[in-house]
């Protein structure tokens, strides 16, 4: 695998509500232009991107990292200092 100064690990689809702009396939586009051997696909809350992400980033040769960012509500007054 070639050295990478640089890899993506916090980037948000259009399926990220409200976060993301690119659609998986201009996020593709652009690794394989920039020479980025992989980036890291992790949208807010939602996953329904994966797939349609992995496949435009595999034809690439992009390594899909796949991942996501999950919002947790605590109950009122349960494990809190305040």
């Amino acid at each position: 695998m070639p050295y990478a100064p640089f890899v993506h690990l916090r980037v948000q689809t259009a399926f990220s509500m409200l976060e993301g702009a690119m659609r998986p396939d201009e996020i593709a586009k652009a690794c394989a232009a920039h020479a980025m051997p992989a980036v890291a696909i992790t949208d807010r809350d939602v996953m329904f991107g994966v797939m349609e992400a992995a496949d435009a980033l595999s034809t690439r040769g992009v390594q899909p990292i796949i991942g996501c960012l999950l919002s947790i509500a605590r109950p009122q007054g349960q494990g809190s200092t305040r």
